[in-house]
């Protein structure tokens, strides 16, 4: 039996400037941007604040630094089967932080692709 993989996509988690903190804080959530429901193959972070943040896939340490108006994609494989290939493991929360100056407008985002098996006869 054949099989089509498509593309899932989860609604995007979002996180305004007034809720983005100095620093990441597990206990309370404070810089929780989101986190994928399903592992998935390809994400979005887009920084459309006016001053630069600090992004981390574990609440602890720092991993990505991201200018205003900024966005990062990362394909980690989109084209393998759904059984194969590297992903972002589901349940991975994914947190920001701003870097030396507090946004003042403006929104964090994070968006998860995912891949969805299908058999065809």
């Amino acid at each position: 039996m054949a099989q089509s993989t498509q593309l899932g996509i989860e609604p995007v988690d979002a996180l305004g400037y007034a809720a983005i903190p100095a620093t990441y804080d597990p206990a309370t959530g404070a810089g929780e941007v989101g986190y994928a429901i399903q592992p998935c193959r390809m994400f979005t972070l887009q920084n459309f604040t006016n001053e630069t943040v600090m992004w981390s896939f574990d609440g602890v340490n720092d991993h990505l630094p991201m200018l205003s108006m900024g966005y990062f994609t990362l394909d980690i494989s989109a084209n393998q089967q759904q059984i194969q290939g590297l992903f972002l493991d589901e349940f991975r929360t994914i947190w920001v932080r701003y870097l030396t100056t507090p946004p003042t407008s403006g929104s964090v985002y994070f968006t998860a692709f995912y891949a969805v098996d299908y058999p065809q006869d």
